[in-house]
């Protein structure tokens, strides 16, 4: 087990980045299907246009939210993290509500601190 002194040895920066997760959908507005090539290809056009980035996948998931009285709204997603400056983020939601044709769509910050660890 390494000690307190090992543990402070570590030297790390504080990057000027945020991490953002993004639901892609299954279906667009005008309810088009989109499959994982899809996704593939929008991330692309993304990493494509801005330097320093970097999109974490998941595996697709059902997600959705329960109301009050108990009944589950399903909606399909395919989840993704990206981790970017922050004035990159706008640029990155314009281009994902153009890619699929979305009326609306959620953004959740999840850090604004993230640490890199040098070796």
């Amino acid at each position: 087990m390494e000690s307190d002194s090992e543990r402070r040895d570590v030297e790390y920066t504080i990057s000027k980045k945020s991490m953002w997760e993004i639901f892609l959908p299954k279906f667009s507005s005008s309810k088009k299907t989109f499959y994982i090539k899809d996704h593939k290809e929008c991330q692309e056009k993304i990493k494509n246009q801005f330097e320093d980035i970097e999109i974490i996948t998941y595996r697709a998931k059902n997600t959705g939210w329960s109301s009050v009285d108990g009944n589950f709204f399903s909606k399909d997603t395919f989840p993704i993290r990206i981790i970017c400056k922050d004035n990159d983020i706008e640029k990155i939601i314009y281009i994902i509500k153009k890619y699929y044709d979305l009326s609306k769509m959620s953004v959740y910050k999840v850090s604004d601190r993230l640490i890199e660890t040098q070796s």
